[in-house]
């Protein structure tokens, strides 16, 4: 037991060094879209308002900043908020480990991998939503298996209600929740099983009015199909559908994806399945070599070990696989983007089945490293 406390030991203080050095090198990095969080929370400060435009559905970052800048933080604190949040979660995926694979050196495994893995770390010195975003997404599950009395399921809402304002694809942490509760209620209560279904197609029912009539009616997915992206930003790889998309057809934002899909089936399959294989790969043709044997050599066994996971209940499972196969599906029906940001808030979760597949591949005890041979 002293050489695995030796080892957390060793990983908090690797943790703390790539934090360090991430800041070394990087510094605050503001980028395009970090103006329209710092416009958001200006806009709050001075009028106590909301944005009412397309950036509404970024207000919680905007708030979160304005939050920081209230007390006359600059943006370095913002920067060390998002550490302090990020090292939190890091904390919680080793919980999340432990109780669900119920072995110290799983839990050591999948959070081994979060630290050394720094790609995921870097976006702590972005002003961007994404390690709010990955931070919180670990917390969701954290908090989620910890839930025991109602105002505990009282503030999760409220949590839950954060995520999904914080970016606009945040909702799908709250569809991997209540998929989550759902299959709880099924398994332990079955006198509720149909109230527990009219309440899921209550709730998906409500989601795809949400999704149709709020979260689409801003973003231009008819002009990324017309220019054929797979990689948003990136002009060289560009499939270009048969059949142009009818800006003026009659209906809402899903009718005119769907009359546009049922005109171009091979396209949209094609793209898709193209975008999502980048998203995964995590290699692009404009990446160095360097970092693409990073990812082979790092990332690839991972993905392997996640294939054979097991040990996880069913409704831990099903919050992580909604988590990794909602936001691959907002991929393939979008684009990737061109630095890879989209898969940083999944690597999380497969770290927990890679760490769940090495735990059933090498049949780790659940105790320390000293029953190891």
């Amino acid at each position: 037991m002293r050489a695995l406390r030796m080892y957390e030991l060793a990983l908090v203080l690797i943790w703390l060094v790539v934090q360090a050095a991430l800041f070394q090198v990087l510094g605050v990095k503001v980028m395009h879209d970090s103006h329209r969080y710092l416009q958001g929370a200006e806009n709050i400060l001075a009028t106590y308002s909301l944005p009412t435009d397309h950036n509404l559905r970024y207000a919680g970052y905007s708030l979160f900043l304005a939050a920081i800048f209230s007390i006359g933080g600059s943006l370095k604190l913002v920067i060390f908020c998002q550490i302090i949040i990020s090292g939190m979660a890091v904390v919680a995926q080793y919980r999340i480990a432990q109780k669900l694979l119920h072995s110290e050196v799983a839990a050591l495994i999948s959070v081994t991998s979060l630290v050394l893995y720094v790609e995921v770390s870097q976006w702590n010195m972005y002003i961007l939503t994404e390690s709010l975003f990955i931070s919180a997404a670990i917390l969701a599950l954290y908090f989620l298996l910890h839930l025991r009395f109602w105002w505990h399921y009282f503030l999760y809402l409220i949590f839950l209600f954060f995520i999904s304002v914080l970016r606009p694809n945040g909702f799908i942490i709250a569809v991997a929740a209540f998929v989550y509760v759902f299959i709880q209620i099924w398994q332990q209560h079955k006198p509720y099983r149909k109230l527990s279904l009219i309440s899921a197609l209550i709730f998906f029912g409500v989601m795809l009015i949400i999704i149709n009539t709020y979260l689409l009616t801003t973003f231009q997915i008819l002009e990324v199909y017309q220019r054929g992206d797979i990689i948003f930003g990136y002009n060289n790889l560009l499939i270009k559908p048969d059949i142009a998309p009818d800006f003026e057809a009659a209906g809402n934002s899903l009718i005119k994806i769907g009359k546009f899909v049922f005109h171009n089936p091979g396209y949209f399959l094609k793209a898709g399945f193209l975008k999502v294989f980048y998203f995964f790969s995590h290699v692009k043709p404009y990446y160095s070599w360097t970092h693409t044997i990073y990812t082979v050599v790092l990332l690839y066994p991972l993905y392997y070990l996640a294939g054979w996971a097991r040990r996880l209940d069913r409704a831990a499972l099903a919050f992580i696989s909604c988590v990794i196969g909602l936001q691959a599906l907002m991929v393939f029906f979008t684009t990737e983007d061109w630095d890879g940001r989209f898969l940083m808030p999944v690597l999380p979760f497969i770290f927990l089945l890679s760490a769940a597949g090495a735990a059933h591949l090498f049949k780790l005890p659940p105790t320390g490293f000293k029953r190891i041979r």
